[in-house]
């Protein structure tokens, strides 16, 4: 019948698995024939397969679902005063999913009892199958992914999700640990390679919708009504106990059953546990998650019930002071979590813990290595960062041949050849107390890569790796001199901290041979005067995207002309950078250094394209952001003669510029110049008082017309904001619009 019509567009819903178009029947739709083929299906890869440009169809938005919900239930309803609230309550519990929405406003259609919204809505709350038509029609349909999926273990870390509060966004790298540690991966060569696996199955699960990424894209989320159906699943075998995120939840005495696999009480504000609870039974748990409460303290005999347990963690309950010695007789216990425990002192003998594969004590008070730690021959993950330990004893380490993860940052070692036998380590934090100690760790283990890397050079255990890159060496009250300082090739994130002997970036030659650098932190290097040397930094500024100098009393300018430049307190004859060269620098915040006058140079901008963020703040001595330039000097003698042009230059990223405590800040750029930000998001302008101009352009539309600036947010002193020279007389009245932002 088809092949008769000359064209048509043919819809196919719900589709699941891929087919070809011509055992059924269907011509294949071309630009000549005219002919259309549409189908819907929940996976992407089906799509895909049949050569179909992909449409992803997002939830519906806040007034999508209320139109949609009002079209079923009927649209006069919003206008009763008593019921317009609880409708529209319902509505958000729906979370955009428009099955989800027809159906509960089916089921509430007409219906003018407030009473009856009232329940609805605690139904939707509380469980949403028992409303009329969700278990039936809802629920089952969301399950039909969930039953696509083959792998038993990928439905198990499915229903992993489902462990955690509603809402919630779940962070990848923490997922996969559980999903490691649970067995759900299966053991690999690396645990990278695992790692790598674990996100695989997670591009699985979001293919399938039953998984979204967060915002931030470092985490993922279940929709309300998909985790609804995952507890569903999990009221059967296997059978889960969640009141994640619920305060004050804690499960009573008889739901702990015999059949119970895991239990989650993470994130409810459990103070304490009865004495006497559970007092049996549960001898099927393998997985208790309480993580993120307020326990103080846990029943000497509380685990003695609990001997099939797998899984522990107790991580982030700070005023916890002990664990309880019933630890002790879990002998199949695989994991022990007790991160953030900051008040933790006491951990009771592991020897007897032979099955334990990671252990995480980070960020805990305990001061000396658990008893029995030599014992533990199958474990593979040991965190011992941010605690009181400062010395581990001699050859534990070597009955570790198993450890890939090992963080003891503020552990100072001296033996390279004990870390060297640990042939299965990829991911390794630790302290070296002098800087020939860290050099021979790095000759000898050049040829083995570590996937992830916290080294700190430092005499004394003060200060704490904060690594948002996954390589990262800290220098802790050193003298650098030329040739003094090797740094790993692959390093990412590098910390100069009160390092004397340094004059600029060019001290540190080994810095040219890295590739992969992202952050780059340099405080109270009291005789550093430039940062970077123009003419041999080009490789580190392709790959840096985060620069912070602080308290460089000493520094007359961010980049330097030459390597012999003597006079660089002007910035006015700086050599331009090459035309093809665009720096990756987005972030760049300066604090507390005196003697810089000029933050850039006008013939620099072309490279600072990517710069996303200008934060300056307490710099005595800084008069401009963008230097003039000779050009602006005799533009500004043309100026007299009646010659009013004016110069643009670009910072297309930039979305916040922060300026606080400058007394000498006088301009952003010169009088012959105007900013424009064509993505700027925040002007904060706090305590300058000899600043005149704003030559800052408000970011356009396409026809030409400024932007609203209540998209804007504007913090300037009021004595300046009055101040203030406009070259556009139109930008202080729409800024004005935005009034109650800016005066702080």
């Amino acid at each position: 019948m088809l092949k008769e019509r000359k064209r048509y567009v043919l819809i196919l819903d719900d589709v699941w698995k891929r087919f070809s178009l011509d055992e059924v029947g269907i011509p294949e739709p071309t630009v000549d024939n005219g002919c259309k083929l549409v189908l819907t299906t929940r996976l992407k890869e089906v799509a895909r397969s049949m050569g179909c440009e992909v449409i992803p169809v997002d939830l519906l938005s806040e007034d999508e679902a209320l139109r949609l919900f009002s079209k079923h239930v009927g649209d006069y309803l919003l206008r009763i005063p008593t019921i317009e609230p609880i409708l529209k309550q319902v509505v958000e519990q729906c979370a955009g999913l428009p099955l989800a929405i027809v159906t509960v406003a089916s089921s509430m259609k007409s219906e003018d009892d407030v009473d009856l919204w009232k329940n609805a809505l605690n139904e939707l709350k509380e469980n949403s199958t028992s409303v009329e038509g969700m278990g039936d029609e809802v629920i089952p349909r969301l399950k039909f992914s969930y039953d696509r999926l083959m792998d038993p273990k990928i439905k198990r870390c499915f229903l992993y999700c489902a462990l955690f509060p509603e809402d919630f966004d779940i962070p990848k790298e923490e997922l996969i640990e559980y999903w490691i540690v649970e067995g759900l991966i299966d053991v690999m060569e690396t645990r990278q390679a695992m790692h790598y696996k674990g996100l695989a199955i997670l591009h699985k699960l979001k293919e399938n919708c039953l998984l979204e990424s967060a915002e931030d894209g470092k985490c993922v989320k279940m929709h309300d009504l998909v985790r609804e159906m995952a507890l569903d699943i999990t009221t059967g075998s296997p059978r889960y106990l969640v009141e994640a995120g619920k305060f004050g939840a804690l499960l009573l005495e008889e739901e702990w059953k015999d059949d119970v696999e895991k239990v989650s009480l993470m994130r409810c504000r459990i103070t304490r546990i009865p004495s006497n609870f559970p007092s049996s039974g549960c001898r099927s748990l393998s997985t208790l998650l309480l993580q993120h409460n307020y326990i103080e303290e846990i029943p000497e005999f509380f685990f003695e019930h609990l001997t099939g347990l797998k899984i522990l963690d107790l991580s982030g309950n700070s005023n916890l002071l002990r664990l309880p010695d019933s630890i002790s007789g879990l002998i199949n216990l695989t994991a022990l979590m007790v991160h953030g425990c900051f008040r933790l002192r006491h951990v009771p003998s592991l020897a007897k813990l032979s099955a334990l594969k990671k252990l995480d004590l980070g960020g805990t008070e305990i001061d000396v290595v658990p008893q029995g730690l030599e014992m533990l021959a199958h474990l593979t993950y040991l965190d011992l960062n941010w605690t009181r330990i400062l010395q581990i004893p001699d050859g534990m380490l070597s009955n570790l041949s198993r450890i890939q993860h090992l963080r003891l940052d503020r552990v100072a070692f001296e033996n390279a050849e004990d870390i060297l036998r640990l042939m299965k380590l990829e991911i390794f934090g630790v302290r070296f107390d002098h800087l020939q100690d860290y050099h021979r760790y790095l000759s000898l283990q050049s040829r083995r890569r570590l996937s992830k890397y916290y080294f700190t050079v430092e005499k004394n255990a003060y200060t704490y790796a904060r690594g948002e890159w996954d390589k990262y060496v800290s220098l802790v009250e050193l003298r650098i001199c030329e040739n003094s300082v090797v740094l790993p090739r692959d390093i990412q994130q590098l910390h100069f901290n009160v390092c004397g002997g340094m004059r600029s970036l060019r001290d540190v030659p080994s810095l040219k041979d890295t590739t992969d650098l992202r952050e780059c932190v340099i405080y109270r290097c009291y005789e550093m005067e430039f940062v970077f040397c123009l003419s041999s930094c080009y490789g580190i500024l392709e790959t840096l995207e985060y620069l912070l100098l602080q308290r460089l009393v000493d520094l007359k300018a961010i980049f330097q002309i030459a390597e012999d430049e003597v006079n660089a307190s002007s910035l006015r004859t700086q050599t331009p950078s090459p035309p093809n060269i665009v720096f990756r620098l987005k972030r760049l915040i300066m604090s507390d250094c005196g003697k810089i006058r000029k933050l850039f140079s006008p013939e620099l901008l072309p490279s600072l394209q990517n710069l996303e963020e200008i934060q300056v703040k307490y710099c005595g001595g800084l008069e401009e952001i963008i230097a003039a330039s000779d050009d602006d000097e005799e533009g500004e003698n043309n100026e007299a003669a009646g010659n009013n042009s004016i110069k643009s230059l670009a910072l297309p990223k930039l979305r916040v510029l922060y300026l606080k405590e400058l007394p000498n800040l006088m301009s952003i750029c010169s009088r012959r110049s105007t900013l424009v930000c064509n993505s700027l998001e925040t002007i904060v302008v706090l305590r300058c008082p000899e600043i005149k101009r704003l030559p800052v352009l408000l970011p356009h539309l396409v026809n030409g017309q400024p932007l609203n600036p209540r998209s804007l947010r504007i913090d300037i002193d009021k004595d300046c904001w009055d101040a203030l020279e406009w070259d556009d007389p139109n930008t202080k009245s729409l800024l004005a619009l935005v009034r109650g932002y800016w005066w702080s």
